[in-house]
């Protein structure tokens, strides 16, 4: 029995997908047609770490893409016909490929920031009217580091523990909390477009970092648009 129309439509859509993929790979990395489609993946993939899992899938799907396109049956058009779970992923490939989803799509909008000469008992009343956990530190006209929950928990366990549990927070700077937060490096810039596969590697990679701070070109010296946190990246895959 011939290929029907469906199997045909199927087949006809994995190397639209297919194709696309192939011409966006080898534009973004100057390649000519006379590199395979292994390498160029692999290429690719090195370059951009995050993108290692699309990756396998591509790799595999190749070979099917070589048995649909080389291989005929003089009854049939197409020897072999992609399930339709297979169209579905190298579709999706192709679209978080060409058009992927930024951070500034799922980073938070509100981003508040403190004083680095503000008190203890200010960022408090900030996190408990904002609800936030993480508060990006500025002063004399700079990025001074990130304070966290986790920072500011520290310094109540070391000072209750060395003065007593009678705590004066208005004599407390929010630059004393950083001394605290010391060297960990617990936040980077990014730029808008990121990627959030790209966002979410970060996270996956430094178990330290906490916040994506969102600007236009990812310099510490423009605005800050958004906030990108360890539970946005991983709401990305519930």
């Amino acid at each position: 029995m011939a290929d029907s129309p469906a199997d045909e439509l199927r087949a006809e859509e994995f190397l639209v997908a297919y194709n696309a993929i192939d011409r966006f790979l080898r534009s973004r990395l100057d390649l000519d047609r006379h590199s395979s489609f292994r390498s160029v993946v692999d290429r690719y993939a090195s370059k951009h770490p995050w993108w290692r899992r699309d990756a396998e899938a591509l790799r595999a799907f190749a070979e099917l893409r070589n048995v649909i396109v080389h291989e005929r049956f003089e009854r049939f058009k197409y020897i072999s016909i992609p399930a339709q779970e297979v169209v579905a992923e190298i579709s999706a490939i192709r679209d978080r490929l060409i058009s992927p989803e930024t951070v500034q799509n799922v980073a938070g909008r509100d981003v508040f920031t403190v004083d680095a000469a503000a008190s203890l008992a200010d960022l408090l009343r900030l996190v408990d009217e904002k609800r936030i956990n993480q508060l990006p530190v500025y002063g004399a006209g700079r990025f001074q580091g990130l304070v966290t929950s986790k920072g500011v928990l520290a310094w109540l366990a070391v000072n209750s523990v060395r003065n007593g549990p009678l705590l004066d927070l208005t004599a407390v700077s929010v630059a004393e909390l950083l001394r605290l937060e010391g060297a960990r490096h617990n936040c980077d810039f990014v730029a808008r477009d990121m990627p959030v596969d790209e966002a979410a590697f970060l996270f996956a990679n430094n178990p330290q970092l906490e916040a994506l701070l969102v600007t236009e070109h990812g310099k510490q010296h423009q605005g800050l648009i958004g906030i990108m946190t360890q539970r946005d990246a991983a709401g990305l895959f519930d």
